[in-house]
């Protein structure tokens, strides 16, 4: 059974989760349907999942569990879950409580299968088990920000681009940039479409388009698309087609507007209303056919009422016809166009998509992004057992949490596990909310919780919950807050034709808070003649909170809620502008995700700016005058982008060189050369920040070093395309706050969701329900275009939804997507007005455009017969858990209740704080000397040291091909330099390519590498590698670098073929390799 519970917010959904845990987790299921108590509840920790969308949510799960099994193991009756469960398992609180004792203890001795994860994790878990079979190494690292990839995917391709510029598809890359570039400059767009996009901007860049390639809808078609673009041919005849499209479309726009002026010959302009025959001059704009089409069957438009009489009927017609013909070729002509916009975006798509590949490849990294496609191939081709045993699970519950946040592909990879489930007779939980999925721009999609659930089971395998009023309790917010938005979405979804999705909007307010009245206020705001209305209401937002803390509140009681973050950064700017003028204990503190962003640090931006300057002189490091004019045109270069982006000019100058000085290497290392971009920085904070930095800004430098340490364990120790990350992603990180820091909380309504507070304020609560300038990705066995054979679409098309739907191809696309943003936009705002507690104030500004205020201001207006007519939309009695909001509504303020004063809450002030210590560095600089493990301890310029790092690389070889892989895997890790990476690689490379070790690395021979060998006195023996020919002969070779010619190698290498032949390989040869002289020796048997 399948339960499915609809949790609204505020309704215990956290408490209902845990619940059901301890349910299947305590009891054992009888074989009609009900449960009782296991007495010995040995492993049942195992077979169940709980699955979570985060990771603070995984580990709310987790405490909250362990507390609850501990509450009841040592005095059940404190739990607030005993009467239930003793209902539930039919037992006593006695028995329960030595239950619940015992699966605490075998819970915790095995604690590694209390599966209690993100659905992220769990995935992870299943992909790593199943590596080998979609080709994955074992040891791969997951990339979690897709920025970074996409960043180096395209600088790889321009770079492939410049270096490959004669290969017939470098070529055609050239030349459709070429036409994408001139495209751009006839848009009045810049022509360079590599730029990176600085600051907010609504035009599309390669940058921005290339996220799209983690929408679900893109993943469900790369392939297909890939294949398309393969042939640039294609995608060149489908442009083609769409502009003679065009051009025949105007063709057919002129004719119809020749015929009318035709049929309209014998007229006297007198006649036509408003010069309407004048506007059918041909060669109209799309403006000018739009306000024709507005007019089509409206003949009253077109004449003057006084002669519309006398008009004959066919020239009526004939109108109409001319009319139908304009709207037509206009909306062929639309269609082309809104293709056309974004065309060759889509053309480098498959180019970018083939470069991230090769990044991920040689970095050994996944794209979190591409692991349900992957999965689906390892789930969806497998029995669930088999996945089982793999992975060594036995799982037979399944308790999903914010099951509206699951995509369509995650859906996917679960349902196959659930229905396996379902099918030994197990009981699972399914919780979510249809009204708080405001995460699609995630993929997550919520009609899988509204329908698919529904359709993909059996209708006797599911049971749903909290449909109706009595199962729908809101134990979160005050009477009045709840009643508000029980009124105010009952209204609000009808209006937007979303009442089913609300049907159970309505919630009872729980007993405890029948006598906690609440308050609600919402106040429209005038625009101020000098200053508009921005600055009244955040006066007013500062008043509220004082208001707040003279009654009691703490500042951390309070959340200001915005939709945009550059909303939220106008409320900071101005708290900060208060506290300046007031005394430290009157200050407002705020935290916000932008005070917590690393960036902003003054330690991090020393950090950031002295790796910028050292990365600056390796790349410039000659003292030429041409090495400085390059040198000083980057740094220019890097001012001028950081100011575009909004620094001021000290801190522009300060993040790209530090100082105007170049940096003493010798003095900041102490003679050391560091070998990683940790200790370079760790350097840096010793050497460069003062003790005050240090302490004050400790969070912000260790999660500096975990940046640092991150990416070079994935990526290595290049410092350059360190700093290109940090551009790219890593600078956007923000550090963990505690939970409790004596602060407003500033964030966006999407951060605040599954969060409440005692008070709210919504100060800027107007936005639209629709937005028309968002990307979307139609699958083109959804649409056709007239004239345009189907076989020369690709398999997706990115388009710009348009205003006016209806006027285009993806006019039913269009209204679905539209249907889905409105859904969106009321989800937000119900999100946004059920995060209070006690006090919930919004300012609507009455002259900033925007839906949500004037559909607010009608409901704020309503009688009691409108709320009479929308509470029987419902099947149930619901007007005692609703309010009118006329009755509280003066024109300009909706307020219900009067403010509120908090209750007493128990600070906990018995325990211990303690101050982070300050950031500690010590100045040991020997800890950097490098050190491999089994390396020689040797100086660099040493033979010695040379020919064991060769002789590693060797190791990585398989083919010729794999030579400069191998280096730059050495050169990454900081195991060697770039000059030694430079002459080994000569080394290597001009040993491999004598003829009688060619074939030794040819592809197609099997190729075994320092693999021990025992012979049968049980010495052990390490050659270096073991070749087998595809014609069967076995080849065993031994390198040797910088040695003089011994005979003890020979002996050597004839101990290795005695042992390889006494394991059935024939007449193996040997040789000994002298790789920096290319003296190969060959060794007999005999």
């Amino acid at each position: 059974m399948i339960t499915v519970y609809k949790a609204s917010a505020g309704s215990g959904k956290t408490y209902n989760l845990v619940k059901e845990y301890l349910k299947l987790l305590l009891g054992c299921k009888n074989e009609d349907g009900t449960y009782s108590l296991d007495r010995n509840p040995d492993d049942n920790h195992a077979g169940i999942l709980a699955i979570t969308f985060t990771n603070k949510a995984t580990e709310e799960m987790k405490r909250r569990i362990i507390a609850e099994l501990d509450t009841l193991g040592n005095s059940a009756s404190d739990s607030p879950y005993a009467d239930e469960l003793c209902t539930v398992l039919n037992t006593t609180k006695p028995e329960l409580q030595a239950s619940a004792k015992k699966a605490l203890g075998q819970l915790l001795h095995d604690y590694n299968n209390f599966n209690v994860s993100t659905i992220d994790a769990f995935f992870q878990m299943i992909l790593r088990t199943f590596a080998y079979e979609v080709e994955l190494s074992g040891n791969y690292n997951i990339e979690l920000n897709d920025e970074y990839a996409i960043a180096v995917g395209i600088s790889n391709l321009k770079q492939e681009l410049h270096e490959s510029g004669t290969t017939e598809k470098a070529r055609a890359l050239r030349q459709w940039l070429i036409e994408f570039m001139k495209a751009r400059i006839d848009e009045g767009k810049s022509w360079d479409v590599f730029r990176a996009p600085a600051g907010n901007t609504q035009d599309t860049n390669l940058y921005s388009f290339a996220r799209d390639l983690s929408k679900e809808t893109v993943k469900r078609n790369i392939d297909k698309l890939i294949e398309y673009l393969d042939d640039k041919s294609r995608i060149n005849d489908f442009k083609s087609a769409l502009q003679k499209s065009i051009a025949l479309n105007n063709d057919r726009i002129n004719k119809a507007c020749a015929d009318f002026n035709q049929i309209t010959k014998g007229l006297s302009d007198d006649v036509f209303s408003y010069n309407f025959n004048k506007k059918f001059t041909g060669n109209l704009t799309s403006e000018q056919t739009g306000k024709i089409c507005d007019k089509q069957g409206k003949a009253e438009k077109w004449f003057k009422k006084k002669h519309l009489g006398s008009i004959p009927y066919s020239i009526i017609e004939g109108i109409d016809r001319c009319i139908a013909r304009i709207g037509e070729a206009a909306q062929a002509i639309e269609s082309c166009n809104m293709i056309l916009s974004k065309l060759y975006f889509l053309g480098l798509l498959g180019d970018i998509s083939a470069s991230i590949i090769d990044f991920t490849k040689e970095n050994n990294v996944v794209m979190l992004s591409d692991t349900n496609e992957i999965l689906k191939k390892i789930i969806g081709e497998n029995d669930t057992p088999f996945v089982y045993e793999r992975v060594g699970l036995r799982l037979r519950h399944f308790l999903i949490d914010e099951f509206q946040d699951t995509s369509e592909m995650q859906w996917e990879n679960l349902k196959p596990l659930v229905r396996n489930s379902l099918s030994t007779g197990n009981d699972n939980l399914i919780i979510g909310d249809v009204k708080q999925s405001i995460y699609r721009f995630r993929n997550s999609d919520p009609s899988i919780l509204k329908d698919k659930i529904y359709t993909t089971f059996r209708k006797e395998e599911i049971t749903d919950i909290g449909g109706s009023l009595k199962e729908n309790t809101n134990w979160r917010s005050a009477k009045n807050i709840v009643r508000w938005n029980n009124t105010c979405f009952t209204l609000l979804a009808r209006k937007l034709g979303m009442s089913d999705i609300y049907s159970n909007v309505v919630q009872q307010v729980a007993p405890k808070n029948r006598d906690k009245n609440g308050h609600v206020r919402f106040e429209w705001i005038a625009s101020d003649k000098d200053t508009g209305y921005k600055d009244v209401i955040l006066d007013k937002v500062v008043n509220d909170i004082r208001s707040m803390l003279s009654r009691g509140y703490k500042q951390n009681d309070i959340a200001i809620l915005v939709n945009r973050k550059s909303e939220g950064q106008s409320v900071i700017e101005k708290l900060l502008a208060d506290g300046r003028a007031k005394a430290d204990d009157e200050r407002i503190n705020v935290v916000s995700e932008e005070s917590l962003i690393i960036r902003k640090s003054p330690a991090v931006k020393i950090i950031i700016a002295m790796l910028s300057a050292l990365d600056c002189q390796s790349n410039y490091g000659n003292h030429n005058s041409d090495d400085r004019q390059k040198s000083l045109a980057l740094i220019i270069k890097r001012i001028q982008r950081n100011i575009s982006n909004g620094r001021n000019a000290t801190e522009a100058i300060a993040e790209a060189i530090g100082n105007d000085e170049r940096i003493d290497k010798d003095t900041l290392f102490g003679g050391e050369t560091p070998t990683s971009i940790a200790m370079t920085v760790e350097r840096i904070i010793q050497t460069q920040l003062s003790d005050t930095l240090r302490k004050s800004q400790t969070p912000f430098i260790q999660t500096f070093q975990d940046i640092v340490t991150d990416f070079e364990s994935r990526y290595g120790s290049d410092l350059h395309q360190f700093l290109k990350f940090w551009e790219s992603t890593g600078k956007n990180t923000t550090i963990s706050s505690p939970d409790n820091i004596e602060a407003v909380n500033i964030m966006t309504i999407h951060k605040s969701k599954g969060l409440e507070f005692p008070c709210v304020i919504i100060p800027f609560c107007n936005w639209d329900f629709e937005q028309n300038t968002q990307l979307e990705w139609i699958e083109s066995d959804k649409i056709s275009i007239t004239g345009i054979p189907q076989e020369l679409f690709p398999p997706i098309i990115p388009v710009t939804r348009s205003k006016n739907p209806k006027d285009t191809a993806f006019k039913d696309v269009f209204e679905e997507m539209g249907r889905d943003a409105r859904l969106d936009t009321l989800n937000k705002t119900y999100v946004a007005f059920t995060r209070a507690g006690e006090e919930m104030i919004a300012y609507i500004p009455e002259d900033k455009k925007g839906d949500l205020g004037t559909v607010l201001e009608e409901i704020a207006q309503a009688r009691q017969d409108d709320i009479d007519n929308a509470a029987s939309l419902y099947g149930e009695e619901i007007s005692e858990e609703l309010l009118v909001p006329g009755d509280f509504y003066s024109g300009t303020v909706l307020e219900i209740g009067k403010q509120t004063i908090p209750q007493k809450k128990d600070d906990n002030e018995g325990a211990e704080r303690r101050w982070m210590p300050g950031y500690e560095t010590g100045g040991k600089t020997g800890l950097w000397k490098f050190d491999v493990p089994d390396m020689v301890t040797e100086r660099r310029e040493s033979p010695k040291f040379k020919g064991v790092m060769m002789h590693r690389i060797m190791c990585r070889i398989k083919t010729s091909d794999d030579v400069g892989n191998a280096i730059k895997f050495f050169r990454t890790k900081g195991m060697i330099t770039g000059e030694e990476a430079e002459e080994f690689g000569k080394i290597i490379r001009h040993g491999i390519s004598s003829p009688e070790a060619a074939e030794w690395f040819a592809p197609g021979n099997r190729v075994i590498s320092e693999r021990p060998m025992i012979n049968g006195k049980g010495n052990v023996y390490r050659p270096d590698r073991i070749v087998v020919t595809p014609e069967g002969k076995t080849i065993v070779i031994d390198y040797k670098f910088g040695e003089k010619e011994d005979s003890r190698y020979l002996r050597q290498v004839r101990n290795y073929m005695e042992i390889i032949g006494s394991c059935g390989f024939d007449n193996p040869e040997g040789y000994v390799w002298y790789i920096p002289e290319n003296i190969i020796r060959k060794v007999s048997l005999s």
